[in-house]
């Protein structure tokens, strides 16, 4: 073991318990102890023996930059050590459930940011990588100096469609079935009801997520080599049997985007199960809605379709050019606001088996 390996492992075990702690672990201390043992940072030749995590103000103690330049120090002679090119760290779902941020997770986001651009252009920047992920609806909002060039220079947009989706897909085939496979290869071409392709069928039960698709064709698989272990490809009925352990899947996502905000938010799924039909009119969703609201769900109907509709679980007929008509739905079209006139709307496609909704037909 090297004096950077043991350095680093008695500093985390003396402050975190342990060399794999968990994030509530990371968060607790308010001091961090610093021995002979560990690593020893100095302030003008003055060894630190414990730092402070906070100010006699509440702000943050300027030792604890000291620290973290030599911890960054450790961990990138760590990777020297170790034949380690790049160590990435991923700061992901930070906003996972948020519909508005408050001036408290603004100021701690714009932080990490900040953060994230000091170290990367640091001395250690080219052996740690920090990357920070958030929606394109939140980055909006923040505000703080230098943000356009960042937007600029080291920010990448991740935007998807049908089509960078099915290139996502066609890499993953290429890595499980060979280099010449794609999805036509797994796909027998049969059209669905409708003059549906398989794929466009897929795609519109998802919010144009990586996951969702990935989770609808793991369902597919799993029904295609139960009917037929030996199938290599996609047939009508395995995507149609996919759709409901899919649709319970998609329910239980949003489950855990809607319920921090909204714990009655099942009630406004009741409704559509009520009305049966996957587009409807407002005045029809009210009743229904009406109907089924306990006394504690404090959301009224016009409302509850708002924040229906801000996490795709509802979309609304809007005109386009001349006579013509579409259905606008946040995940598609990020940039649309909440109509409030709307009379007719919809269901998402994803959510059909699990409210148990027919389609309307002429």
């Amino acid at each position: 073991m090297t004096d950077s390996q043991r350095a680093a492992r008695d500093f985390l075990n003396e402050n975190y318990g342990g060399i794999a702690p968990s994030l509530a672990d990371i968060m607790r201390p308010s001091r961090l102890k610093i021995t002979k043992k560990t690593l020893a940072p100095s302030i003008m030749g003055n060894s630190l023996g414990s730092i402070d995590i906070e100010d006699t103000k509440g702000g943050l103690s300027p030792n604890v930059d000291v620290l973290t330049k030599t911890l960054l120090k450790n961990a990138a002679t760590l990777a020297s050590q170790s034949g380690v090119s790049k160590i990435c760290i991923h700061f992901d779902e930070l906003d996972q459930g948020l519909g508005e941020l408050d001036v408290q997770r603004k100021e701690m986001l714009i932080g990490l940011i900040l953060a994230i651009r000091s170290i990367r252009s640091g001395d250690e920047g080219n052996t740690i990588l920090p990357v920070f992920y958030i929606r394109s609806d939140l980055w909006d909002k923040i505000r703080f100096s230098d943000k356009n060039k960042i937007s600029q220079s080291s920010a990448v947009f991740l935007e998807w469609d049908s089509e960078t989706l099915l290139s996502m897909i066609n890499e993953r085939i290429r890595v499980k079935l060979g280099s010449g496979n794609t999805w036509i290869d797994i796909d027998d071409e049969k059209l669905m009801r409708g003059s549906q392709s398989k794929w466009s069928h897929i795609v519109a039960r998802t919010f144009l997520r990586p996951r969702d698709i990935i989770q609808f064709l793991n369902f597919a698989t799993e029904a295609a080599i139960k009917s037929y272990p030996e199938s290599n490809f996609f047939d009508n009925d395995d995507i149609q049997r996919a759709r409901e352990p899919y649709s319970k899947y998609l329910k239980q996502e949003l489950d855990d985007e809607i319920s921090p905000h909204w714990d009655c938010w099942v009630e406004a799924l009741q409704a559509f199960s009520e009305i049966a039909t996957m587009t409807f009119s407002r005045d029809a969703y009210k009743d229904a809605y009406n109907r089924l609201k306990s006394r504690k769900n404090k959301i009224d109907a016009d409302e509850a379709l708002e924040i229906l509709y801000s996490f795709s679980v509802v979309g609304y007929r809007r005109g386009i050019g001349k006579g013509g008509s579409g259905w606008v739905f946040q995940y598609a079209d990020p940039d649309a606001r909440w109509d409030n006139a709307a009379t007719r709307l919809k269901v998402h496609a994803g959510l059909k088996e699990f409210a148990k909704l027919r389609e309307e037909r002429n």
